[in-house]
């Protein structure tokens, strides 16, 4: 079982030894700047990421944001008023587009194609629809309207063109022209149904504005809005393409509110001017985003066709506001002005509607007979302003941020520490590794610094003996200071250094100090005769203690040893102890090579050579105290 005892033993040296932290001051100037240059780097890159992070900055979110958005005509019907040769798309066939079928190919006949596309004056409010509970706008900029005429039957069901520059749908597969005929069952007649369409660009409709303001409300029941004339209230607006969108850096801005008497008035943007930003679209220039083509995969394409123009898919535009408020740190009135940001972005893409459908003429109420009626179909497509807003409130809060970076600081800094300690141990970085290795990891024993008291009080007590001219057991300050004098100081400061020891050591109301005092002085917190006496009482109890114990070995148990040794120790220590206290004079102690009478009182002024005996003699209850200890103190430290 000795390899059970040996893991035992490892074990136990591992968990019931401590290893408190040691304050050790190396002085070497590599490793001491090598220090100070990672503290002053980890504070650095702390308290640059607390201030470039804006972590002393509390941010929460608006309560309540909303946008209200209209149209208005501005310069529109001054522009649209001019021929259609002015403007590029009308009748032009290159704007002419044929959606593919499922062998993506080009229908000859369908109600889908964009073809023969004139150009038409519309009125204002036929290009506008808004949805203000969505927060959606659309401007129309492609329309298609059919036209429904359904009759009886004749001999004929040839369709009549109603325009030069319209397409009849083709029905029941045959010629250009021929009519849908159905069998009406409920009569038992035939009804034939001619289907003409015609495609139309409504002149200049981006010459049309957009009239916007934004509210805000705040949890702390501060409330502001473009049409604010508060200035703490009112946000100063920049118009902006949206950062990082699709690639493209367009510099360009517009500022809006931005005088004081600018203060409490909507914010006004034509939609060619929105286009702009969303497509980046230098200002002077004159194409318009419409007459590009789109851009992606967003529309099927005809093989060997190109991508349709805007003008015809139509486009999503996007505003989105993004506003700042600044409260101060009881977050009862704004610090700076509010900043409001209308980033502005787009996304190809077909973008349709379809009016109700207007029945323009029903002929007849007796179905019964007759099916006549006339019905117009509209199809629109266009530009579709999609809205939104959100908002973050501020303040200044240094408490828990700085709190953060403080943990942090606590953390990281001792870690130099240990870094520099790693490095400073290896022998093949470091010249002075095999000097700093042992300081910094320094074993302590407590029987070790038994002995190494022992020692010590052994020299203390041999240059006490020296000191002591009179041999009265003790020293005056007479007697110290002549210890300095000799030793080469001025009388001054001999002086001063013997009034120095007296100070500590002498005892109260005496001016002397004894041998115990002396050792007293030169001994610390960890070794002194205090320890000393606990540890020969702790060293006492555990060997009685450990006596009393039974020994396990597997499980066999061998109490009748034990016993038998138990007893024979107990009456050796018995017997000792009372030779101790009837204080007989043959007790001798070796020290230093030669036997001194421990109990002699021939000479009570001498003092033996021994180790702190002729303080015994002054203190005879301290002396018989450790007179009874000294077999074991002496057992245990050598």
């Amino acid at each position: 079982m000795g390899w059970l005892q040996g893991a035992w033993t490892s074990v136990r040296d591992e968990i019931f030894v401590f290893r408190p932290a040691k304050t050790l001051v190396v002085k070497d100037p590599p490793l001491g700047l090598l220090q100070k240059l990672l503290v002053l780097t980890i504070s650095i890159v702390l308290l640059g990421d607390f201030f470039r992070s804006r972590r002393y900055i509390s941010v929460g979110e608006v309560a309540g944001s909303v946008t209200e958005f209209n149209f208005e005509r501005l310069d529109f019907n001054a522009r649209r008023n001019r021929s259609f040769e002015a403007f590029p798309y009308c009748n032009n066939r290159s704007y002419d587009y044929f959606f593919p079928t499922k062998e993506r190919t080009k229908p000859p006949h369908s109600y889908w194609n964009d073809n023969n596309i004139a150009c038409k004056q519309a009125m204002f409010a036929d290009l506008l629809d808004t949805d203000g509970e969505n927060r959606i706008a659309t401007l129309m900029t492609y329309e298609k309207v059919s036209r429904g005429v359904t009759r009886a039957c004749s001999e004929s069901s040839k369709c009549e063109r109603q325009s030069p520059k319209g397409t009849i749908l083709r029905g029941g597969g045959g010629d250009d022209g021929e009519a849908f005929v159905l069998r009406e069952a409920g009569s038992g007649t035939f009804s034939c149904t001619c289907l003409e369409y015609r495609n139309f660009f409504p002149v200049r409709p981006e010459g049309i504005g957009l009239r916007l303001h934004h509210n805000y409300s705040t949890t702390h029941n501060l409330d502001g809005g473009s049409l604010s004339k508060k200035p703490d209230l009112a946000p100063l607006t920049v118009v902006k393409r949206k950062p990082n969108f699709d690639g493209v850096n367009y510099a360009h801005e517009k500022r809006i509110n931005d005088n004081p008497s600018s203060l409490g008035h909507s914010i006004r943007l034509s939609v060619d001017e929105i286009l702009r930003y969303a497509f980046a679209v230098e200002p002077g220039s004159d194409r318009s985003p419409l007459d590009e083509r789109i851009i992606g995969d967003s529309v099927e394409l005809l093989q060997g066709h190109e991508r349709p123009f805007r003008r015809l898919t139509g486009v999503t535009i996007n505003l989105d506001f993004d506003c700042t408020i600044k409260l101060n740190m009881r977050h009862t009135a704004t610090t700076e002005r509010p900043k409001c940001e209308l980033q502005i972005s787009y996304t190809d893409g077909i973008v349709s509607w379809l009016p109700p459908v207007q029945v323009v003429k029903q002929a007849s109420l007796d179905t019964e007979r007759t099916q006549e009626r006339e019905y117009t179909e509209i199809y629109r497509r266009g530009i579709l302003f999609r809205l939104s807003s959100t908002g973050r409130v501020e303040s200044v809060s240094w408490v828990r941020p700085f709190m953060e970076v403080f943990v942090q600081l606590t953390v990281f800094l001792p870690l130099v520490t240990t870094v520099v300690s790693m490095i400073s141990r290896q022998k093949g970085l470091w010249n002075g590794a095999h000097v700093y290795q042992p300081a910094i990891q320094q074993p302590l024993s407590y029987p070790h610094e038994m002995r190494r008291f022992a020692a010590r009080s052994a020299l203390v007590a041999a240059a006490f003996a020296e000191w002591d001219r009179d041999g009265s057991g003790s020293i005056e300050v007479d007697e110290m200071t002549r210890v300095f004098s000799k030793a080469g100081l001025k009388p001054e400061q001999a002086k001063t250094l013997a009034f120095t020891v007296f100070e500590d050591g002498s005892e109260q109301g005496q001016q002397f100090i004894t041998v115990k005092s002396l050792i007293d002085i030169m001994g610390d917190e960890l070794s002194n005769f205090e320890q000393l006496e606990r540890y020969s009482r702790d060293s006492l109890a555990h060997a009685l203690a450990g006596r009393k114990q039974s020994k396990f070995t597997g499980i066999h148990r061998r109490r009748r040893t034990v016993r038998g040794k138990r007893k024979q120790w107990l009456r050796q220590f018995a017997a000792s102890s009372r030779s101790l206290r009837k204080g007989k004079s043959h007790a001798k102690m070796k020290v230093g090579g030669s036997e001194k009478n421990a109990n002699s009182t021939s000479d009570p002024n001498r003092r033996s050579g021994g180790l702190g005996l002729g303080f015994w003699r002054a203190t005879p209850s301290a002396a018989t105290a450790a007179a009874a200890s000294a077999p074991v103190v002496l057992a245990m430290a050598v």
